[in-house]
C-alpha cells in the first residue's frame, strides 16, 4: 500500500510544487484525504466510503467531509468529480478521481489564492 512518504516523494518529483499546489500535512484531514485519493489513484472514490477510511485514520467519528471537493478546485489537484466522464461514464455526485499527481486541475487558478499583500485587519473591517 502506498504511504504518505510515496506521496511526498511524487509530489516532490511533479510540476505541482511550481504551480503554487501545496501538500497538506500527513496529520490533517485533508493530507489523509489525498493520501486515500492518492491509494486509488485512477479509480472512482464514493464520499461515503473515503469519510469513512479518513475518520478511522484520524480516530474520530465519521464527518461531512469537505476535503474531496476541495482538494481539487480549491487547491489544484487533478480531480475529477461530478458531471466529469471518467472510464465512459459520468461520475455522479459524491464520485470523486485523482487522475494524476503531474496536472494541475484546470479550475485552480493560484493567483485567486495569493494572500501576500492581503491585508487582514482591512477585511475584518
Amino acid at each position: 500500500m502506498k504511504t504518505y512518504k510515496d506521496l511526498e516523494n511524487d509530489y516532490n518529483k511533479s510540476r505541482l510544487v511550481s504551480k503554487g499546489v501545496k501538500l497538506p500535512r500527513e496529520s490533517s484531514q485533508k493530507g489523509q484525504t489525498l493520501l486515500y485519493l492518492y491509494q486509488n489513484i485512477g479509480q472512482i472514490v464514493d464520499k461515503p466510503t473515503a469519510e469513512k477510511h479518513i475518520a478511522e485514520r484520524l480516530g474520530q467519528q465519521p464527518k461531512d467531509l469537505q476535503s474531496l471537493r476541495h482538494l481539487g478546485k480549491q487547491d489544484g489537484y487533478n480531480i475529477l468529480q461530478c458531471g466529469a466522464i471518467h472510464g465512459g461514464r459520468k461520475l455522479k455526485r459524491g464520485e470523486y478521481v485523482l487522475l494524476n499527481l503531474v496536472e494541475v486541475n484546470p479550475y485552480y487558478d493560484f493567483r485567486r489564492r495569493d494572500e501576500e499583500n492581503l491585508n487582514f485587519e482591512s477585511v475584518k473591517r
